[in-house]
């Protein structure tokens, strides 16, 4: 999916010929996907145009930290703010966005609550998120999954943490995949994993914060050919939630 839109820019020096009151530009997801943006790109127009769009010659730019507030939500509405391009030395005159909709079961970490997926175009796709994802989420957490998947790959969509600790290990906020602890605000930062294959047919998986900073969180997604099973709880002092039948 692509959405763009002229930026809003009152400078007097501004080129772009239309004048229009549209204010932002919506995204949103069918059938109850999830918005994952893909990539954001401002530009300038080489010459004065009436278009919102990308015309060649036109010098732009793509930024990794705007429109990412949509991620995970099923619509969401972002602001035509003009942004300044350095490389352009002026103001933009329009952005372009690409997004995804991923289709799968969602739950957060600390849910107490168990799931099966279902196949969508014969696959198995499980998102899992920080609590409040894309919002911050609380302080004092100490929740769990066990996650059991074979054949499958987990992929880490967003991830944004507290910092590591003077001595740079993740002893503050962090999230723990088996015996691997990732925090911080970057995936590269983390053993530059992006997406890795899941050896074992049954893994665990850990958030714990402490009490004094917030972050945004992650939003991860396990896919596989095969069945996925996930049960999580808020609490270490409580025992794993189990399917039973009705």
């Amino acid at each position: 999916e692509t959405v763009h839109g002229c930026t809003l820019n009152n400078n007097n020096n501004n080129r772009r010929l239309l004048t229009t009151n549209k204010t932002s530009v919506t995204l949103s997801c069918a059938n109850n996907g999830y918005i994952l943006v893909r990539t954001l790109t401002f530009g300038v127009h080489k010459t004065a145009s009436s278009s919102c769009s990308f015309q060649p010659g036109d010098c732009t730019t793509r930024t990794t930290y705007i429109g990412m507030e949509c991620n995970g939500l099923q619509k969401c509405n972002l602001d035509l703010n003009p942004q300044y391009l350095h490389i352009c030395s002026q103001y933009s005159d329009y952005m372009v966005l690409d997004y995804s909709c991923l289709q799968g079961q969602s739950l957060s970490v600390c849910d107490n609550n168990v799931i099966l997926t279902f196949p969508i175009d014969l696959k198995h796709r499980l998102l899992i998120r920080s609590p409040n994802y894309p919002h911050e989420y609380e302080n004092a957490l100490n929740c769990s999954c066990q996650i059991e998947a074979k054949k499958s790959m987990i992929e880490f969509l967003d991830f944004y943490l507290e910092e590591r600790d003077e001595m740079n290990l993740c002893s503050r906020d962090y999230l723990q995949i088996e015996d691997r602890s990732y925090c911080d605000s970057k995936i590269e930062h983390n053993d530059q994993l992006i997406s890795s294959p899941i050896v074992n047919s049954s893994i665990h998986l850990t958030f714990k914060t402490n009490d004094v900073i917030t972050r945004k969180g992650f939003w991860l997604m396990i896919h596989s050919d095969q069945l996925i099973k996930v049960s999580c709880r808020n609490s270490f002092d409580s025992p794993f939630p189990i399917m039973t039948s009705s």
